[in-house]
């Protein structure tokens, strides 16, 4: 009779172990490449689960008194718990003034596969959000929801097949809307006239950087959106699915050369993408708002059939701060 030679089992779980630790280690210094190679930037969106590991990891190791190990999984963290840091909740977020009126807004990528709308509807009707956002809208999209169009009959509705399409929804009237050219996936920009005064809000999809030439394609897309906000005066809202984490350096890029705030920012690490797996599961819905703009709360809704979590953000735009009056605006 055969028999297992003693420890064999140890020694099988004291490697494995070990070439976790390594590709942990590796994972997490990886996103310094990001800007010179797609593949490594698709390595910085994963930093949470990076941080995950390594603390498991330290722990396990810690056990077997291997401190060199703990060591070197101990600077993996100071790479990636840095990027992680601005959102977490750590301090009492700043209140809105009283006088400013909450602003609601959905946003959602419904996914083009996705054939049912009757969670997002139900979702709609329970939050009563002023504005939604739909992406990946199609044209059987466009003949399932009627019923926002009666509740939020300000709009404009660009279905296109797969994953092109885009739709801005409000009950709020919207002074104008117009299709914004981003290359293939077209944005949606809108003047809204909210309680507390106007300001513009960007809807937009930019590509998955899936491989080189559309990684480029998305890069090309902030670049025209970074274009685009230094022509927009007064308030500004940009929300969508960006295809980004905040810890990609493009990101991060377009954030300081916009002055723009993610409003996710001391609101937690909920991410958005992909439903289906949660544990590889990245933020990469997105609103991001200017300095006239305190957000209020920020809260991941329910699924809806679809691949994405809807993303609900309330803001509130200081009464001071809303933008002048558009040329032939009632005063």
């Amino acid at each position: 009779m055969t028999t297992t030679p003693t420890g064999t089992p140890r020694r099988r779980l004291s490697t494995a172990l070990r070439l976790a630790a390594a590709a942990v280690m590796v994972a997490s210094v990886l996103p310094f490449g990001a800007r010179g190679w797609w593949v490594l930037e698709l390595a910085a969106h994963f930093r949470v689960q990076y941080v995950v590991a390594a603390a498991v990891l330290i722990v396990a190791f810690g056990f077997r008194r291997h401190w060199l190990w703990c060591l070197g999984l101990a600077a993996s963290l100071a790479v990636s718990v840095p990027p992680l840091l601005p959102y977490l909740p750590l301090a009492e977020p700043a209140a809105a003034s009283t006088a400013a009126a909450p602003i609601k807004l959905l946003t959602a990528n419904v996914e083009f596969t996705n054939r049912s709308a009757d969670r997002l509807l139900a979702l709609v009707r329970d939050e009563a959000p002023d504005v939604v956002l739909l992406v990946e809208y199609t044209p059987l999209w466009s003949t399932l929801v009627a019923e926002l169009r009666r509740s939020h009959p300000y709009r404009l509705e660009l279905p296109q097949e797969r994953s092109a399409g885009i739709a801005l929804f409000s009950r709020l009237p919207l002074d104008s809307v117009q299709r914004l050219p981003l290359g293939p996936q077209p944005g949606i920009e809108a003047r809204v006239r909210a309680p507390s005064g106007s300001f513009t809000l960007v809807g937009v999809h930019l590509r998955s950087p899936t491989s080189g030439w559309r990684a480029g394609q998305r890069n090309w897309q902030y670049e025209l959106l970074a274009q685009h906000r230094a022509e927009i005066d007064g308030p500004l809202v940009v929300t969508g699915d960006f295809n980004t984490t905040p810890y990609s350096p493009f990101f991060a890029d377009w954030i300081e050369r916009t002055g723009l705030v993610d409003s996710s920012r001391g609101r937690g690490l909920a991410f958005s993408w992909p439903t289906f797996l949660p544990i590889a599961g990245i933020p990469i819905d997105h609103c991001v708002v200017s300095e006239e703009f305190r957000v209020i709360a920020e809260r991941r809704l329910h699924r809806i059939g679809s691949d994405h979590y809807p993303i609900l953000t309330v803001l509130a735009l200081e009464p001071s701060a809303a933008a002048p009056a558009a040329r032939g605006e009632s005063e």
